[in-house]
């Protein structure tokens, strides 16, 4: 049976759930070099990044649906704010007693990923931050706030012309229309905590507190975007993320959008993968010379 070129939470084996958390959990070897954790952003869900787990030896893969994202479940609307969303995150890594931690997180989920290095920097070895929610994107959203949590084909086929590349010839295609429905039919589903996860992270406090939490990254961080973005402002994103992570690396797929990871996979998972392998080897070959001097 040929594989769906886009999965859904039902389609994924491996599906671990409680009151919080959808999970992915995948061991491809007796030997794990390091634990690969997924954070999707708002409008996505660990489905989209599912391809991944596939091309990876010697790593452990985990991915979770934070409320709201994908068919998660929801404790309570006061639960959507960034300090809560990171709490659900904690939680997860200490169940799972996760270390040597690599952390790819996408869009609103970069601010995540941002306070995760600050709380438990002893335990992330490189971050990946895809298409990263940052101040320069927040000062757009508020003009395209209806676009963004869509309701019906015509504003979700206007959110995904700004995210995608080419969007007016991809919604020909059967699998990508199907994609679309799908995704209309979960924004449909969780419109009202998506709309609230929203007003939070374009509060102006949030915006102000944004930066520091990005300038608190410390372990190796990859930025990753798609040369078609347009929901990023592309130019002022990079300025901004390279003032504020120290030697981060850029990576700039073409032939994508927001969504580097579905748009042009080959080309986003060459690349990652890469930054990863380096900085995990690199980190264990530290760990073994460290050994030896002591």
């Amino acid at each position: 049976m040929k594989e769906k070129e886009f999965a859904t939470t039902n389609d994924i084996d491996h599906i671990e759930t409680d009151f919080r958390f959808i999970g992915e959990n995948l061991r491809n070897n007796n030997y794990s070099k390091a634990n690969i954790l997924f954070l999707p952003g708002i409008g996505c869900e660990f489905a989209d990044h599912n391809k991944f787990k596939n091309l990876l030896v010697c790593y452990n893969y985990y991915a979770i649906n934070l409320p709201a994202h994908g068919h998660s479940k929801i404790e309570s609307y006061e639960k959507l704010s960034l300090q809560h969303l990171t709490n659900y995150v904690l939680d997860f890594i200490a169940d799972k007693e996760l270390e040597d931690l690599v952390i790819i997180a996408h869009g609103t989920s970069c601010a995540i990923a941002a306070q995760l290095n600050q709380i438990i920097p002893e335990k992330i070895i490189c971050n990946v931050l895809v298409s990263p929610l940052d101040t320069t994107f927040i000062g757009d959203a508020r003009q395209i706030r209806d676009v963004l949590v869509p309701r019906i084909d015509e504003q979700a086929n206007q959110l995904y012309r700004m995210m995608c590349c080419d969007w007016d010839e991809k919604i020909k295609t059967p699998i990508w229309n199907q994609y679309r429905d799908y995704k209309l039919e979960l924004f449909n589903t969780y419109h009202k905590p998506m709309n609230i996860m929203y007003d939070y992270f374009l509060e102006p406090s949030f915006k102000e507190s944004l930066d520091e939490l990005y300038a608190s990254i410390y372990a190796p961080t990859m930025v990753v975007y798609g040369q078609d973005d347009g929901l990023i402002r592309l130019d002022a994103s990079i300025e901004n993320m390279q003032a504020l992570i120290p030697n981060v690396a850029l990576s700039t797929i073409p032939l994508a959008g927001n969504m580097p990871f579905l748009e042009n996979p080959n080309n986003y998972y060459s690349n990652v993968i890469s930054f990863v392998d380096y900085n995990v080897n690199n980190f264990h070959n530290l760990d073994q010379e460290d050994g030896i001097n002591e």
